[in-house]
């Protein structure tokens, strides 16, 4: 019988200022896919 061993690491992520604008534009394309993919089922 195995056992499950569950871990958890904390860390903090700060961005360099171009950093966290791909990030911003790549969250909100992610938001647009995910909505249009989404459909009218969830409008």
């Amino acid at each position: 019988m195995s056992q499950i061993v569950k871990r958890a690491c904390r860390c903090r992520f700060q961005p360099s200022p171009g950093q966290a604008a791909g990030l911003a534009r790549t969250f909100g394309c992610v938001r647009l896919v995910h909505i249009l993919a989404a459909g009218p089922a969830e409008r």
